[in-house]
């Protein structure tokens, strides 16, 4: 765990390690979860292999990825702070900052990807692991980098 503490100039930031067990490489602005939670799944013995984030799987939210991060390689992700999060491309829409129902941010259809509108009631479920929209972003295709607050801890 790295800590980045507050100073003038730079926000509070925690960093973890995990490693990427995707088939595929964890792009910058993903977010991933500890692998374990399904009865499928086989947990490292360090406990820190990790996978795209989905809905389903939220409470086991383990950062979001401030490096991209090679298949079976290591890499930082942060668990909190104010970080970039990439943004799923389901159709034209602006991510604002209006209110909780659409700054609360959920897993957009691209595992590991985000997207508006999460139930704030649902934050139970998630072990009240949450990131928030900071920014207001245009979605209008790929996926755009917006800034969010995440709480992963």
């Amino acid at each position: 765990m790295q800590i980045q503490q507050v100073n003038r100039t730079d926000d509070e930031k925690i960093y973890l390690v995990v490693k990427n067990v995707n088939a595929v490489t964890a792009t910058t602005g993903f977010g991933l979860r500890y692998v374990g939670g399904a009865a499928a799944e086989i947990v490292s013995t360090g406990g820190a292999n990790a996978v795209f984030q989905t809905d389903a799987t939220n409470g086991l939210a383990a950062g979001v990825a401030v490096e991209d991060i090679a298949v079976n390689a290591y890499g930082r992700v942060q668990a909190y702070g104010l970080v970039s999060v990439a943004y799923s491309f389901e159709a034209d829409k602006t991510v604002g900052v209006t209110g909780v129902a659409t700054s609360l941010l959920k897993t957009g259809g691209l595992a590991g990807s985000f997207t508006s509108t999460r139930v704030p009631e649902g934050l139970s479920t998630s072990l009240y692991k949450y990131a928030i929209n900071m920014v207001t972003t245009n979605i209008s295709g790929g996926l755009p980098l917006g800034s969010a607050f995440i709480r992963y801890l």
